[in-house]
């Protein structure tokens, strides 16, 4: 192995799976892909895609949102494999459930959750306090009747100034 060999880790063997598929879905040459970027302001040349493609050049994360942009996908979507059946390699010693592989990069959950329903919905609407800012938080269903209980509302029933509750909030 040279000394400036890219070893692809978990992530980024995703992020090169699903960029190629995404470009070639779209019938993208890699010229196509590179004029994008450009358009988008991250500009990375057609060689430069063909070694992001081939495992042979880093993928920093101003080229993901930049790749993300260009290819009309959320970020997520480069970083996760492209199923939500099975398991899938979060790190080198992590692996989980797709859906919750998933849930966990839209913020919604934390990989693990305990199987009491109580304690686990806990430490979801804590992992979205830590994740997502109040004003673009989506619920999942389930736990917005527990979430709803924390949310301050004005005595009308108004929606929350979501400027003034994060100011609050911090």
């Amino acid at each position: 192995m040279a000394a400036n060999e890219v070893v692809p880790g978990s992530i980024t063997r995703h992020v090169i799976d699903n960029v190629k598929r995404i470009r070639t879905g779209h019938n993208w040459s890699q010229a196509t892909l590179a004029a994008r970027l450009t358009e988008v302001g991250r500009p990375i040349r057609a060689t430069g895609l063909h070694r992001l493609e081939t495992g042979k050049r880093r993928i920093d994360v101003d080229d993901l949102v930049g790749l993300a942009a260009a290819l009309e996908v959320s970020p997520i979507t480069l970083l996760m494999p492209f199923t939500a059946k099975g398991t899938v390699d979060v790190t080198a010693k992590i692996q989980a459930e797709a859906l919750a592989a998933w849930d966990w990069m839209r913020g919604i959950r934390p990989l693990q959750l305990p199987k009491e329903r109580e304690e686990a919905v806990i430490q979801a609407v804590a992992f979205q306090g830590r994740s997502i800012p109040i004003g673009a938080r989506a619920l999942d269903p389930q736990l917005t009747a527990y979430y709803s209980q924390f949310e301050a509302r004005p005595a009308d029933g108004a929606p929350l100034d979501w400027d003034a509750h994060e100011e609050r909030d911090g």
